[in-house]
């Protein structure tokens, strides 16, 4: 688990190991002075992989922070700098979608010759910016672009990185996207929820009084997502709603689930607001 305080940030704090062994740990990634962060840590192979803006992707070491592989380095002009989205990681950590805000896409992994290595199994310079971080649901990556009128959401195929549909939505991108489990979610500015599973779109709910926020999370087929202004909703796998609890006060921090139906919120002012969901 990692935790970090800001974007760019050359340090954060860490949570290893498991039961009575797990510690936190306050660690800073030994990126020296000739580089910056562009992105927050996640996790990859028990390590933390981050990339730079002078375009290097590199992986650290969750306790110490020095680099445990040899970095990524695409080819760049001299000079110029990375405009790196955040990456997301699948395989259980062992591998990493990442791209940049020109459009290109890489699924990177490692290699262990000559020595051990950031590499791109394969990448994709596709023909628009991409305007969020693309997200993986089932065998598909989904990145969206922007449209004349209304963003359009954009599905590559994992496999080889290659276009295979898109969907105009309603507007423009408001959050998102981000996965849950078998469904990924994006909101627009029109409050639409669309809902979206590796091959097509599931369903589109709303509109929402108010922007979500935070991560959505899997909860028995279906999401739960909180909104800024205090609401906490559970949708099922076909946009249904469920659930839809009002809380007190503006949300900071999407739901996380802690036990069989409860939620863990924190509020605005940093108050943790525990909630059952149906």
């Amino acid at each position: 688990h990692v935790y970090v305080s800001e974007v760019g940030s050359d340090r954060g704090v860490t949570l290893t190991g498991n039961g009575a062994s797990a510690r936190l740990n306050l660690v800073t990634l030994d990126v020296g002075t000739d580089r910056s962060v562009a992105t927050i840590p996640v996790g990859f192979r028990d390590a933390l992989m981050i990339a730079t803006r002078s375009g290097t992707v590199e992986v650290f070491d969750a306790e110490s922070g020095l680099a445990v592989l040899a970095p990524f380095q695409p080819p760049i002009e001299s000079g110029t700098t990375t405009n790196w989205l955040q990456p997301t990681t699948l395989m259980d950590d062992q591998e990493a979608i990442l791209s940049d805000a020109r459009g290109q896409l890489f699924h990177l992994t490692v290699a262990d010759d000559p020595q051990p290595h950031v590499t791109a199994l394969r990448q994709n310079e596709t023909d628009a910016a991409f305007v969020a971080p693309p997200v993986v649901v089932g065998e598909s990556i989904y990145a969206p672009v922007r449209g004349s009128e209304g963003d359009v959401l954009r599905r590559f195929a994992l496999a080889d990185l290659t276009l295979q549909d898109q969907v105009e939505l309603s507007g423009r991108l408001l959050w998102g996207p981000l996965s849950a489990g078998e469904i990924g979610l994006v909101m627009t500015d029109q409050g639409e929820l669309i809902g979206f599973d590796g091959r097509q779109t599931r369903f589109t709910a709303g509109p929402l009084a108010a922007p979500l926020v935070g991560k959505p999370t899997a909860f028995q087929g279906g999401v739960v997502v909180a909104t800024v202004n205090g609401e906490v909703m559970h949708f099922d796998s076909d946009g249904t709603l469920i659930t839809k609890l009002q809380l007190p006060e503006t949300l900071g921090t999407g739901p996380v689930l802690f036990s069989e139906n409860r939620f863990i919120i924190c509020g605005d002012d940093g108050t943790l607001h525990v909630v059952a969901v149906q």
